[in-house]
């Protein structure tokens, strides 16, 4: 089911995946935040956030597509660069979706005009 990283010690400042093993989860930038280290997809979804007193942020992320799971500990900036990211990732859903339903209204009335109603 859930593969769960051991919690980090220390901040992820630097390092990257250790190829092939995503339990070495580390960010070498915040821009990298969103991509899987196991199945590489850029989906990564923040679920849970916790300020702990030395500053530094414990999260929780999840790939809604392969189903990992990392607990650790983040940079603040790391964490406010993931929910950007998530939330440029939901206005781009939306945005897709409110196409879509524009599409699907013209193909309507493109349908009922060449019926004649």
């Amino acid at each position: 089911m859930f593969r769960i990283g051991p919690p980090s010690d220390e901040p992820s400042h630097d390092g990257s995946p250790a190829p092939g093993n995503p339990d070495a989860f580390h960010l070498t930038s915040p821009a990298a935040i969103h991509l899987c280290p196991c199945c590489h997809q850029p989906r990564l979804q923040l679920i849970d956030t916790l300020r702990e007193d030395s500053g530094v942020m414990r999260m929780l992320i999840r790939c809604p597509d392969c189903d990992w799971v990392h607990e650790g500990q983040f940079l603040p900036a790391q964490v406010f660069a993931l929910a950007d990211r998530n939330d440029e990732a939901a206005d781009e859903m939306l945005a897709a979706m409110m196409l879509l339903q524009r599409q699907q209204d013209n193909d309507l009335i493109d349908r009922l005009l060449s019926e004649g109603r």
